[in-house]
């Protein structure tokens, strides 16, 4: 009976080391699963936030675009402006040459008509 003893003791330590194998495979099995729905959680949430980047970065391009314009018509602006000066500065220079012309001719014929004012006198 000893052989017999022996040969269950040896079937008993077998299936409780089975039994001890088979729960940390579970376990094994229960963390792995938890590991891979925490995976799934952290890529949608990484999804999420790369179309959230993603929009962000749209609205920031048009944005850039937007003022991008805004800085192309201002300079436009600006010419106009320097061209309007430009002109003004023209117009003035031309008003102040005509200015001297009207001036000369006005001093001119004010000389003509002092001497003709005083050969009628002596006249």
């Amino acid at each position: 009976t000893t052989s017999l003893e022996e040969t269950i003791e040896t079937l008993s330590d077998k299936v409780w080391n089975l039994e001890e194998m088979n729960a940390n495979l579970e376990r094994t099995v229960r963390e792995m699963e938890e590991s891979a729905e925490i995976a799934a959680e952290m890529e949608e949430v990484q999804s999420d936030e790369l179309k959230m980047a993603m929009k962000d970065l749209e609205g920031r391009d048009a944005m850039i675009r937007n003022l991008e314009e805004a800085i192309r018509m201002q300079r436009r602006r600006e010419e106009d402006f320097q061209r309007y000066v430009s002109e003004f500065r023209t117009s003035i220079t031309n008003l102040k040459q005509e200015k001297a012309a009207l001036m000369t001719l006005t001093e001119g014929n004010q000389g003509e008509k002092s001497q003709l004012l005083a050969a009628s006198k002596k006249a």
